[in-house]
């Protein structure tokens, strides 16, 4: 199983690392990316992990897709549930892969949980080299207290 989960992300399908519907790490994906993160970490090789979080429908996805070439599935209102992750190949001597990490939209209206979006808020700036925070406009007291 494990296979399998690593080819197709080594491949560069995205992977549900997050369950957004049970809201619990998905244990059989996550450890197979943590055991490839491992084996790269073996192998001296770098890699960069970038995550995305902004509220509900701000194009987190979209802009994910233009800035690294990502294909994260978009659409109109609430499409990411959770915590997917993607593994983009680079150019760059010094970084040879890039983990990208979209994650669900905090403050969305279906979920409405304060404790959700303060949890995958913190673990998404304990894994990541670069956090994009993704907003319309100012940055609001909500988002202010979730960060």
């Amino acid at each position: 199983m494990y296979n399998v989960i690593s080819q197709n992300f080594e491949d560069g399908k995205a992977m549900e690392v997050i369950d957004g519907d049970i809201d619990c790490v998905e244990n059989t994906s996550f450890s197979a990316v943590m055991e490839w993160v491992q084996q790269k970490m073996n192998n001296n090789s770098k890699l960069l992990v970038i995550t995305i979080l902004g509220p509900q429908s701000s194009g987190k996805s979209t802009l994910l897709n233009f800035l690294v070439g990502a294909k994260f599935h978009v659409s109109a209102g609430r499409c990411t549930k959770g915590l997917n992750a993607m593994l983009i190949r680079t150019d760059f001597d010094e970084t040879k892969e890039m983990l990208i990490l979209d994650s669900e939209g905090i403050f969305s209206i279906e979920r409405d949980d304060p404790m959700y979006d303060r949890r995958l808020t913190i673990f998404c700036m304990a894994v990541s080299n670069l956090l994009l925070i993704n907003i319309k406009g100012e940055i609001n007291n909500n988002v202010k207290s979730v960060l």
